[in-house]
């Protein structure tokens, strides 16, 4: 009885219209093959902290 009360008011609540949409729409674009997949990802590298000091302002400036 409970578990029916909880299914009648999951189902007739305006939220779960929408959710059930979306929910349709990822399975769908989560399915489809990505276009990315086929491109060749670029390797970013962070700068090293030792390369950037000796650029900053600051290091070239005699403070003592």
């Amino acid at each position: 009885m409970f578990l029916a009360i909880l299914i009648l008011l999951q189902t007739s609540m305006p939220c779960s219209v929408n959710f059930n949409r979306y929910k349709k729409n990822y399975e769908k674009y989560a399915a489809q093959p990505s276009t990315d997949a086929a491109k060749p990802e670029e390797v970013k590298t962070i700068a090293s902290p030792r390369l950037i000091s000796k650029l900053s302002p600051l290091s070239s400036m005699n403070l003592v």
